[in-house]
C-alpha cells in the first residue's frame, strides 16, 4: 500500500535528515532536540494520513486506483454515488469491507479521516446496519449485516429496488452470514429493507 508505505519512507528520510544536521551543529541538548524533532516529523505524518496530501497535486479517474493506492485488499463491487463511491472489498481475514471515496468535479480522491459521518447505527436480533453520510453532500451508505437460514436471498428496500449483497456460508450449518450494501440518496429515519419477505426498519 503505497499510501503509507510512502509516509514511512518519508519519516525515515526526514528523521535522518534532521539527526544528523543537528549532529554537525554546537547546539546544547543535541539528543532532545532530536527526539523532539523526530517527533515533530511523526506528527505531520500522521497529520498527512488524516488530510492526505497527495489530494492537492494527484487526481484520480477511477475510484479502483484510490482504493489500491491507499488500501489493500480485493474489489468486489463499486457503488456509485453522485459526489462520491463506496467500494466493497474483502482482505485474507473478512469480506465486505468498505471504503468511501470522494469525488470533486470528474476526479476522485483520498479521503480524509472525516470525510465521512456515521447517522445511525442500529444493533438488534435483525442485524447490524449503519447509515453513513459524505459529509457536504446528500449521499449516503448503507452497510448491514444479517444472519439468514433461506438458500436464496430476496431483498428490497422500501422504493422496491433491490439490494445488493454478499452470502457467506458458514460451515457445516444452513445459516449463512448476509452482508448488505446500498447507495441512497436524501436518507430518512422511515427507510426500511425488507429481507426475504421480513420488514426491517434501518434507522437505530
Amino acid at each position: 500500500m503505497l499510501f503509507n508505505l510512502s509516509r514511512i519512507m518519508l519519516w525515515l528520510i526526514v528523521s535522518l535528515f534532521i539527526f544528523f544536521k543537528i549532529r554537525k551543529t554546537k547546539i546544547v541538548h543535541k539528543k532532545l532536540i532530536s527526539l523532539l524533532s523526530v517527533v515533530l516529523c511523526l506528527v505531520i505524518i500522521c497529520f498527512s494520513a488524516m488530510y492526505p496530501i497527495e489530494n492537492l497535486f494527484i487526481n484520480f479517474k477511477y475510484p479502483e486506483s484510490v482504493f489500491n493506492y491507499a488500501n489493500h485488499g480485493k474489489i468486489d463491487d463499486i457503488l456509485y454515488g453522485k459526489e462520491s463511491c463506496m467500494v466493497i472489498y474483502s482482505d485474507q481475514n473478512s469480506s465486505g469491507g468498505h471504503y468511501i471515496i470522494p469525488k470533486v468535479k470528474n476526479w476522485y480522491k483520498i479521503p480524509n479521516y472525516f470525510i465521512t459521518k456515521k447517522v445511525s447505527n442500529k444493533f438488534d436480533r435483525n442485524g447490524s446496519f449503519d447509515v453513513y453520510n459524505v459529509l457536504g453532500t446528500q449521499d449516503y451508505y448503507i452497510v448491514g449485516v444479517v444472519l439468514s437460514n433461506f438458500d436464496e436471498q430476496n431483498i428490497i428496500d422500501k422504493y422496491n429496488q433491490p439490494i445488493k449483497n454478499i452470502v457467506i456460508d458458514m460451515n457445516d450449518t444452513e445459516t449463512k452470514t448476509v452482508i448488505l450494501y446500498s447507495y441512497l440518496e436524501n436518507y430518512s429515519d422511515d427507510y426500511y429493507f425488507v429481507i426475504n419477505g421480513t420488514k426491517i426498519t434501518i434507522s437505530g
